[in-house]
């Protein structure tokens, strides 16, 4: 029963090490259920899943929108994502630092996982002023989840 126990033990560890950095995070790590349902009207979606953003009108990571406008990122899987404005990768005490603060985040604060609950599957900001908007997962931006919103001038 012992030898049992300590075999049955000996596979979930190299389960466990075994799994890539974003499945072993997952596992460890649980996430808030704060998104909403998506709303209407939304001049750009972005689907959120499978450690990527995409956009539905490019199938890119990249969206266009014009000042003034929404972008809708919405889960399409069951892991805990976040939208998180900014470049990665500035470096404190060994650890990488997301500088300057972002200006908007799935939660609007330091905790900015989300997981989908239901319908209530999407994060939605709205672009007041032109220029080029970069974003990551803050879970996953070492696995490359990123993605570029482009405001345009408004006509």
């Amino acid at each position: 029963m012992v030898r049992r126990i300590g075999l049955v033990g000996s596979l979930l560890l190299l389960l466990v090490l075994a799994a890539t950095p974003a499945q072993a995070v997952h596992f460890f790590n649980g996430c808030g259920k704060t998104l909403e349902a998506a709303p209407s009207g939304s001049a750009a979606t972005v689907t959120v899943a499978g450690f990527a953003f995409t956009d539905q009108a490019s199938s890119t990571s990249v969206t266009h929108v014009v000042a003034g406008q929404a972008v809708t990122w919405t889960w399409g899987d069951t892991f805990c994502h976040s939208v998180t404005e900014g470049v990665f990768g500035a470096q404190s005490y060994g650890v990488p630092q997301q500088v300057p603060s972002p200006s908007f985040t799935t939660h609007g604060s330091s905790n900015v996982l989300a997981e989908p609950d239901g319908l209530n599957n999407s994060f939605t900001h709205t672009f007041d002023q032109p220029g080029v908007y970069h974003y990551y997962c803050d879970h996953h931006v070492e696995v490359g989840m990123q993605g570029v919103v482009v405001v345009d001038p408004a006509p």
